[in-house]
């Protein structure tokens, strides 16, 4: 089995709903308007229609009916067809979320599906988004269930202004309430987490950060 020479980006996050899809597809245009080619593998249905290069809908409502022991031989076959008839500059896919921490304590068919993926994705590097209000420990929890089954290095932390609270209604309902953090709020949380983590926190979609974006990538690659 000859190994990939195509680098591979992923996304990963602290959770869902994070507008991880988003991230992407900036991401794909920050670099093709350099000129590289980024060949995307989508796990949202929605892929299809924004020009990702394969679809694998492994999310919400899944319509991938291949056993997930068989997902790694299959998304390693598929980066090399995407190498060898795409010939990317760079693979690119997101992982609808990465919970292997609290997985092992779900015993369903689908706590350990983000692990699936990233077994055959196998990312050189990735980008990990983080909510507003994470916990510090379990952000770098998420990491070393990271560094435990791949080699890939975090270039930078993707974080969005909109925090969301969730609580527990009368009848034991989880819900959530989001808001838009005011921009000293925002500037305050960046500060803490690149002080905690000890490493870049930026807003992806921020188009002052494109030039930070592009030079981190182009530079863990090159």
């Amino acid at each position: 089995y000859q190994s990939l020479q195509t680098p591979v980006l992923g996304l990963i996050g602290t959770s869902s709903k994070q507008g991880k899809f988003t991230v992407q597809l900036k991401l794909k245009e920050i670099l093709g308007k350099k000129g590289y080619t980024v060949s995307h593998i989508s796990t949202e249905p929605q892929g299809d229609l924004l020009g990702a290069t394969f679809s694998f809908p492994m999310g919400y409502n899944p319509t991938v009916h291949i056993p997930q022991v068989k997902w790694p031989a299959f998304l390693q076959s598929l980066n090399k067809a995407i190498e060898y008839y795409h010939k990317p500059d760079l693979i690119l896919s997101g992982i609808q979320s990465w919970t292997i921490p609290t997985a092992f304590n779900d015993e369903s068919e689908n706590a350990f599906r983000s692990l699936y993926y990233l077994l055959g994705l196998k990312p050189d590097a990735v980008i990990c988004s983080i909510n507003p209000n994470d916990p510090v420990e379990m952000i770098n929890k998420n990491v070393t269930a990271l560094e435990l089954v791949s080699n890939a290095k975090v270039l930078f932390y993707a974080i969005s202004p909109i925090e969301t609270d969730y609580s527990l209604n009368k009848g034991n309902m989880i819900i959530s309430k989001q808001r838009k953090l005011l921009e000293k709020e925002f500037n305050e949380k960046i500060t803490y987490y690149e002080s905690e983590l000890n490493a870049k926190v930026i807003n992806v979609l921020d188009q002052s950060n494109y030039t930070y974006i592009l030079n981190t990538i182009c530079d863990f690659f090159s």
